[in-house]
């Protein structure tokens, strides 16, 4: 609307006409003519609700932004995660200032002069849309105050920090079993699990009764195999589970699903993703799945593995002495979580081993309270500290998960079942010859290993076979 049209608007409306009227002559909308008319001074006759006085927000919001309890911004004492930026507490000074503004009467021109801001951000921020601070204060608002040494933990949030949910209570720091116990009984499992949980044989009523072992295995996971990404950056950060499995063995495709299933039974979205190509450091490529990024994994890390922003699980040494306080379902499905992930059967001495750098000390604690003996060995070469159990040991436990069925858990199967001759100066005859006549072929350390086995179930450490093939005595011996 030009000068002319305001100065001819101006006197349409002082003869009589509506605002409304006025706006139908000229083919433009209300708010326009309004705010024409107030520029040029003319009092407003009208309440023009649109245009002046109106709010289009909840009662408790209003009322909540403008006390001075906002200002200290408690809210976010009660959120776990929230984090908000110094632009976020510009805006939200701004957003009261505009609403204390507003319920005194002034117009969105004057309010805009006033406060140095936009009319099109005020107008906005009045009638239809708000800063992201303002989505976190609308969804505090619904919820009702957490226990003591509690905050609320939303699964879910928006592009605009909606606090989407569902809510779950959750302790700053867990210092006892108790603590995880809680947070697990008020989490429900999404849909999408029941379907995940028929490959498994597991009916609805079983996945409910599993919820702690499936937390707790997956809590092992994420110390073990997989990798952890951040979304967001400079105020509230989420984090997802992405998890790639090498496609050298079949069974991965289980493994995976199995850690999909304990994510969903947390009410987490988790599923299978594109994999990843063969290349020289993947020569296999890779099967892959990824979960929703959600603050409940953020939680995991920080407050139950003891994890902060920036260290990982690789190089930070992970405090879980309160798994201790855990009944033994949960400490053995952690375990099994971590050596589905990194554990493997040592063929050289016969043992099976956990890769634990940097936690050797906290999974040798637990694997003792869980009856098993171990002992701690450091791999110069590889610059990793494993801990170490017998075949036996880790067989009984199991150590691997039997629901996972992983290629390890069958090995470790045939290792336990074979008959053993870990000294080589107790080898019967017949199997000196043998493995001089395999040597013979030409075939590798490992691949003699496996031919005995297979053929004979009979279990020859590698390392004393390395050792019979480079011993001078061999062919007296033969």
């Amino acid at each position: 609307m030009d000068v002319l049209l305001s100065r001819q608007s101006a006197r349409l409306y002082q003869n009589g006409y509506s605002s409304q009227d006025i706006a139908k002559k000229f083919g433009c909308s209300k708010s326009t003519v309004l705010r024409h008319l107030v520029s040029l001074g003319v009092p407003i006759r009208e309440n023009a609700d649109y245009y002046k006085g109106r709010l289009n927000h909840g009662t408790k919001l209003i009322e909540y932004v403008t006390s001075s309890e906002v200002a200290k911004l408690g809210f976010l004492d009660d959120l776990w995660g929230i984090r908000i930026s110094v632009k976020d507490r510009e805006d939200l000074r701004r957003f009261a200032s505009i609403i204390e503004l507003v319920r005194e009467g002034k117009s969105v021109p004057e309010i805009s002069n006033e406060l140095k801001l936009s009319y099109h951000a005020i107008q906005a921020w009045r009638l239809y849309r708000s800063p992201n601070i303002v989505h976190v204060i609308r969804s505090y608002l619904e919820l009702e105050r957490p226990k003591p040494s509690y905050k609320w933990l939303s699964l879910a949030l928006s592009s605009h920090q909606d606090l989407l949910g569902p809510f779950v209570q959750v302790p700053d720091v867990v210092t006892d079993f108790t603590e995880v116990l809680e947070v697990i009984r008020q989490l429900r499992p999404s849909e999408q699990t029941f379907s995940v949980a028929t490959r498994f044989g597991f009916r609805r009523e079983d996945v409910e009764s599993m919820t702690l072992r499936f937390f707790f295995y997956l809590l092992g996971v994420l110390v073990g195999d997989t990798a952890k990404c951040v979304h967001g950056t400079g105020k509230t950060r989420t984090m997802s589970i992405d998890l790639a499995l090498s496609k050298a063995h079949a069974s991965n495709l289980r493994f995976g699903a199995f850690v999909a299933l304990c994510a969903n039974s947390m009410g987490l979205r988790m599923s299978r993703s594109k994999d990843r190509k063969s290349t020289k450091t993947i020569p296999f490529g890779a099967y892959r799945w990824r979960s929703q990024y959600s603050l409940l994994v953020n939680w995991m890390m920080n407050a139950c593995l003891g994890i902060r922003e920036g260290q990982t699980t690789s190089h930070d040494p992970i405090r879980l002495d309160w798994i201790l306080s855990a009944p033994r379902k949960g400490r053995l499905s952690f375990i099994q979580g971590l050596a589905d992930s990194d554990g493997f059967n040592d063929i050289h001495s016969l043992e099976v081993q956990i890769i634990s750098s940097p936690n050797a000390q906290v999974v040798q604690r637990i694997l003792e309270s869980l009856g098993v003996k171990t002992r701690v060995d450091r791999l110069k070469r590889f610059r990793t500290e494993n801990v170490v159990m017998s075949l036996e040991d880790a067989a009984r436990l199991p150590i691997y998960n039997p629901y996972v069925r992983s290629y390890r858990l069958a090995e470790l199967t045939v290792l336990t079942k074979a008959k053993k001759y870990p000294n080589r100066r107790r080898w019967p005859s017949w199997l000196h010859r043998e493995i001089s006549r395999l040597i013979g072929q030409g075939l590798t350390t490992r691949e003699i290993f496996d031919l005995i086995l297979e053929r004979h179930n009979v279990l020859v450490p590698c390392g004393s076979i390395r050792y019979y093939v480079k011993s001078p005595m061999r062919a007296t011996e033969q």
